[in-house]
C-alpha cells in the first residue's frame, strides 16, 4: 500500500512539474525576447552617443579649412 501511495505521489510531482513547465514555458522564452531586445536598444543608443561625441571631438579638434567659404564655387570642378 505504502509503495503504491509513493508511486501515486512522485506521479502527481511530475505531472504537475511537467503541467506547470509547458504552462510557463512561452511566457518565459517571451521575457527573454524582451530582455534582449531592450539590451539590445540600450546598446544601440550607447553606441550611437559613442559616436556623436567622437564626430564632434574630431570636428571641434580639427584644422579649420584655409579656403575662403563665400568663394566655394571656385573649388566647384
Amino acid at each position: 500500500m505504502l509503495k503504491k501511495d509513493l508511486i501515486a505521489t512522485t506521479a502527481v510531482v511530475i505531472g504537475s512539474v511537467v503541467v506547470l513547465t509547458c504552462l510557463l514555458w512561452e511566457p518565459v522564452l517571451s521575457l527573454k525576447e524582451d530582455y534582449v531586445r531592450y539590451n539590445e536598444s540600450i546598446m544601440q543608443d550607447k553606441i550611437t552617443e559613442q559616436v556623436i561625441e567622437v564626430y564632434e571631438d574630431v570636428m571641434k579638434n580639427s584644422p579649420k579649412p584655409v579656403y575662403d567659404i563665400n568663394k566655394i564655387e571656385d573649388l566647384i570642378v
